[in-house]
């Protein structure tokens, strides 16, 4: 079997975007008559809350598949000891990197 980290939060940030994104068209359509087009406001806005979204999705996935956020240990049941322990090897490693300077990052 194949591990999926972050699998579970990638597909929940999936659909919480997209559906945001699908709102987003659909109020342009019902308020500006169309998708594409409009002032330069309603386009730049648009613009920007599409690639917020995508901003959003891109770094808190990346984040889930490398474990800083891990929603499948909640979702099990394991409970927030194991997020806690997560969060607390993170900050002790950070810390251990800003001690060893530069030179030894990887």
């Amino acid at each position: 079997m194949v591990p999926a980290n972050g699998l579970i939060l990638s597909v929940i940030l999936f659909l919480s975007c997209s559906s945001i994104g699908f709102l987003i068209l659909i109020l342009r359509r019902v308020f500006l008559k169309g998708e594409l087009g409009g002032t330069s406001t309603a386009r730049y806005g648009s613009a920007f809350a599409f690639v917020t979204l995508w901003f959003i999705y891109v770094i808190f996935a990346g984040l889930g598949t490398y474990g800083v956020i891990d929603l499948d240990t909640l979702i099990k049941g394991k409970g927030p000891q194991a997020v806690a322990e997560t969060f607390a090897n993170l900050f002790e490693e950070t810390k251990k990197r800003i001690a060893d300077g530069p030179a030894n990052m990887v």
